[in-house]
C-alpha cells in the first residue's frame, strides 16, 4: 500500500499558474488510506477520475495533519489514479491526465499547476518545471537554517479563490520565484532569505497574503530567534514556514508551542516520494 507525503510550497504558488518555476516540500507524516468509506467531491479531482474512467473509489483518506493546505485532495487523486494504474510508469502521464482533468470551459478557471501533485510524488525538495519531466527532487542544502512548518488555523476555500483569481497579474512573478531558486541551489542562505521576503513582499502587494495570516506573521517575527515567517500556499492562509537558525531551533520550537501554535513537520522530516 502507498503513502503519499504532504506538501508546502517554498517558493512560487502562483508563479507556476502562469508558467514560473517552484520549489515544494513534501513532507512527514504521510496520507494514508482508512477502512471507511468516503464520498469524493465529483468536481475534485480524484471525483473527476473516476467518473471519466468508470471506476469507484470511495476509500477515506487519513490525513495526519488533521487540517487543510498540505495536499489532502491532491493525495486523493493519487490514490484514485493508484486504484486504476498500479503504479507510475512515467511522471509526465500522471501530470497530464491530471491537469487534463479541467479542460472543460465549466472547470477551466479552476484548473491547478500540477506543482503540488509533483511534489508529492517526487518528494523531499521538489524542483518544479515544465516540461514536468525536468522536474528533480534534492535535500535541503542549507547545513545552518532550519525551519518549521506550522499550521495558522485559518482556512479559505482554494477552489473558490482560483475561480476569482485574475492570473493576468501573475505575469510579473517567475521572476521572483526564480530568483530564489537561483540561491537555493547556489546554496546561498543569506541571499536566500532575501530573494524569498522579496517573493514574500510581491504577493502581499498584490494583495495574495490574507490579512489573517499576516498578523501571525508580523507577531511570530518578533520574537529574535525567528529570522523570516514564510506564509505558504493559496492566500498564504493555511500554512506558514518558520526560518530559524539551527542553533536557535530548540528555543523556536518552545516559543512556538507556547504560542499554541501546531508545528507540523520541519526540515528533518523530509519525505521520499513515490518516484
Amino acid at each position: 500500500m502507498i503513502a503519499i507525503p504532504g506538501k508546502t510550497f517554498l517558493v512560487g504558488e502562483y508563479a507556476v499558474l502562469v508558467g514560473g518555476e517552484a520549489l515544494g516540500v513534501a513532507t512527514l507524516p504521510l496520507f494514508t488510506l482508512t477502512a471507511e468509506s468516503a464520498d469524493h467531491h465529483s468536481d475534485s479531482a480524484a471525483g473527476l477520475f473516476c467518473a471519466i474512467n468508470d471506476i469507484q473509489f470511495n476509500s477515506k483518506v487519513n490525513n495526519p495533519y488533521f487540517v487543510g493546505g498540505f495536499g489532502q485532495s491532491t493525495a486523493e487523486f493519487i490514490f484514485a489514479w493508484f486504484k486504476k494504474n498500479k503504479n507510475i510508469n512515467s511522471l509526465t502521464e500522471i501530470f497530464n491526465q491530471y491537469l487534463n482533468l479541467y479542460n472543460s470551459e465549466k472547470l477551466i478557471n479552476l484548473k491547478p499547476s500540477g506543482a503540488d501533485l509533483v511534489t508529492q510524488i517526487m518528494g523531499q525538495i521538489t524542483h518544479f518545471v515544465n516540461p514536468v519531466g525536468k522536474s528533480k527532487s534534492v535535500i535541503w542544502p542549507f547545513i545552518e537554517l532550519s525551519f518549521f512548518v506550522i499550521s495558522t488555523g485559518l482556512k479559505i476555500q482554494t477552489h473558490e479563490h482560483l475561480r476569482q483569481l485574475d492570473r493576468n497579474q501573475l505575469s510579473e512573478l517567475p521572476a521572483y520565484s526564480q530568483n530564489v531558486i537561483k540561491a537555493f541551489f547556489e546554496n546561498n542562505e543569506s541571499l536566500f532569505l532575501t530573494e524569498l521576503k522579496m517573493w514574500s513582499e510581491k504577493l502581499n502587494n498584490l494583495s495574495l497574503q490574507h490579512k489573517d495570516v499576516l498578523k501571525i506573521k508580523n507577531e511570530l517575527e518578533l520574537f529574535p530567534k525567528i529570522k523570516f515567517v514564510k506564509p505558504c500556499g493559496a492566500l498564504g492562509a493555511d500554512v506558514c514556514l518558520v526560518f530559524c537558525a539551527k542553533f536557535d531551533k530548540h528555543e523556536v520550537k518552545n516559543y512556538l508551542l507556547s504560542q499554541e501554535i501546531k508545528i507540523q513537520s520541519d526540515e528533518t522530516q523530509l519525505a521520499k516520494g513515490l518516484l
